[in-house]
């Protein structure tokens, strides 16, 4: 929406919301197109690319439309895979693997922390306690 001003922005908006709403697949398209055509009027052609680019990714198919299961998340979730994201995309750059092996580990921590110790063992020289040794000069 770069180019549109900032006082019809927020319309436009609606509009869009408005049409992931309609609960008719062929009628959603319908209004989508009509949509599409409202920005080539206006000549805004880089929200037209977008807006057609966008579409197969919208309207996969009828029955992904009419789906009338919710999906949902918690908080919990969407911050660890923000925080995979945020290492995978910038800064750590972590494998595949490093994110499977990640997303177990949080997992297992959450659901099974009484075989916490069976799925990740140690492989680190146990720890000295201080207290007991004993420092010659």
């Amino acid at each position: 929406m770069n180019n549109v001003p900032i006082k019809n922005r927020e319309k436009f908006l609606y509009a869009l919301i408005g049409m992931f709403k309609i609960e008719d697949f062929y009628r959603a398209i319908n209004e989508y197109f009509n949509f599409i055509q409202t920005f080539e009027r206006l000549e805004f052609y880089d929200i037209v690319n977008f807006l057609k680019n966008a579409m197969t990714g919208i309207f996969h198919s009828k029955e992904d439309w009419t789906n009338v299961k919710k999906h949902s998340s918690n908080s919990l979730i969407e911050h660890e895979m923000r925080e995979i994201n945020r290492r995978t995309d910038i800064g750590c750059r972590w494998s595949n693997a490093g994110v499977y092996k990640f997303i177990k580990l949080l997992e297992i921590n959450r659901h099974a922390t009484h075989n916490f110790n069976q799925y990740f063992k140690q492989n680190r020289k146990p720890i000295v306690n201080l207290v007991q040794t004993h420092l010659y000069s």
